[in-house]
């Protein structure tokens, strides 16, 4: 019986005797044919498909060397990388001062940091585990994010003492209670202000040099 067979150099027919070969890679070959097989038919990067091939040699029905498949095709692994994240986008200012929070007597204003919220950035690359960057469909998983959100704080801060000055009238400090005058027109008068002239126990304080009627142990606002 003639058969077909490949071997290193060409390839041909030989005629199965006894003592060939069977249950081989390649089925049933004669005596002294040879040919590549691999222990792996897919090994990756490091490994090279040359570092898994042998050849083996039918020799009076001994198949010599080792190794299963009959090709192999050269594979690797993948992985995603990145850069580090670029510059923040936000570019922060103050805005103006707003009011104060008393007419006198020390009080606080405030502003706030405008554009203080932005946007960075970062390459992402799907790489081949030989140093090649490779189309994102050969990475597994979801791809790392290349964009996100970042912020930068204004310098200096948020708030700031303000309408330092006395108020107008007597031994008064805002937000204590306030008992000015305990006689009719008794104690002493600020300033600013002059004598009303009130009768019975003090309900009242001055403020810039006005009256104002109010209820005893009241708190400045």
């Amino acid at each position: 019986k003639w058969i077909p067979f490949l071997q290193r150099g060409g390839s041909g027919f030989v005629q199965l005797s006894n003592n060939g070969c069977s249950s081989t890679p390649w089925g049933n070959v004669a005596h002294g044919y040879s040919n590549t097989a691999y222990s792996d038919s897919s090994p990756i990067y490091p490994t090279w498909c040359s570092d898994v091939d042998s050849v083996r040699t039918c020799n009076n029905g001994t198949l010599t060397g080792s190794g299963t498949y009959t090709s192999c095709s050269q594979d690797y692994s993948y992985y995603w990388d990145y850069g580090a994240w670029g510059s923040c986008s936000a570019s922060p200012y103050w805005s103006g001062w707003g009011s104060c929070s008393v007419s006198c007597g020390g009080g606080v204003q405030y502003r706030s940091c405008e554009n203080s919220n932005g946007t960075e950035y970062r390459s992402v690359y799907c790489m081949r585990n030989d140093g090649n960057v490779v189309s994102d469909g050969y990475c597994s998983g979801g791809r790392p994010a290349d964009s996100q959100g970042c912020s930068i704080a204004c310098s200096g801060s948020d708030s700031q003492s303000c309408n330092t000055q006395a108020c107008g009238c007597g031994d008064y400090s805002p937000g204590s209670g306030c008992t000015l005058y305990s006689t009719p027109n008794g104690g002493s008068v600020g300033p600013n202000c002059t004598d009303a002239g009130w009768s019975g126990d003090c309900s009242a304080t001055c403020d810039n040099g006005n009256w104002i009627n109010i209820i005893v142990n009241c708190t400045y606002d």
